[in-house]
């Protein structure tokens, strides 16, 4: 019987000590305009996808009670992430664009990234999750 039982509780601490770590990425955006619409905050974990609508790793959508929001997400492994803002004003699910294609509602990149003709890159926006942390986007237009 004690061989039985030393053996359940080395496989538990065997399975125990294979479980990965998780952390949590706290996301302060600040410098709203106004409370219209919502906010939408895009989790990358890959650069192949990063930015591309409808490719998130995983999404929050809020809605805006003052000039800055804040959102968690739980449980990611450690990794590089990379993440995308935009208010979404008209609340049309939508980051809207001119007819140039430039953004027409405000927006931001971790690592408060601002791009001139195109979306950076993921290396410039990745952060390094390896510990629970807080960053702040400034979004802008």
């Amino acid at each position: 019987m004690k061989i039985i039982l030393t053996i359940l509780v080395c496989f538990m601490l065997v399975s125990l000590s294979a479980q990965k770590k998780t952390y949590n990425l706290t996301v302060i955006i600040t410098n709203l305009k106004n409370t219209n619409g919502s906010v939408e905050v895009g989790l990358y974990r890959n650069g192949e996808n990063f930015a591309k609508v409808g490719m998130t790793y995983k999404k929050i959508r809020t809605t805006i009670t003052q000039n800055q929001v804040t959102v968690v997400f739980y449980g990611l492994e450690e990794n590089k992430y990379g993440v995308c803002v935009y208010h979404d004003e008209n609340n049309n699910n939508a980051c809207d664009r001119n007819f140039f294609g430039f953004p027409t509602e405000p927006y931001g990149f971790s690592n408060n990234m601002r791009p001139v003709f195109s979306v950076p890159s993921f290396e410039s926006c990745a952060i390094k999750l390896d510990k629970h942390k807080t960053i702040s986007i400034k979004n802008t237009l």
